[in-house]
């Protein structure tokens, strides 16, 4: 399966209540992700955001 993701897209670990400005390389392992696209994947969207939480 692949995604397609924008060139500018942002990671964000939670914790809490609490977001903080993470990378994809720090959220790899351990953590379930989140991804949310601007618009369907059919019409050429992109992954913009992902929510890292920790196992």
């Amino acid at each position: 399966m692949s995604w397609h993701m924008w060139d500018g897209m942002e990671v964000y670990e939670q914790v809490g209540d609490t977001f903080t400005l993470s990378s994809a390389q720090r959220v790899r392992t351990g953590y379930t992700l989140t991804g949310y696209y601007d618009a369907k994947a059919a019409d050429g969207g992109r992954i913009r955001v992902i929510i890292a939480r920790a196992k």
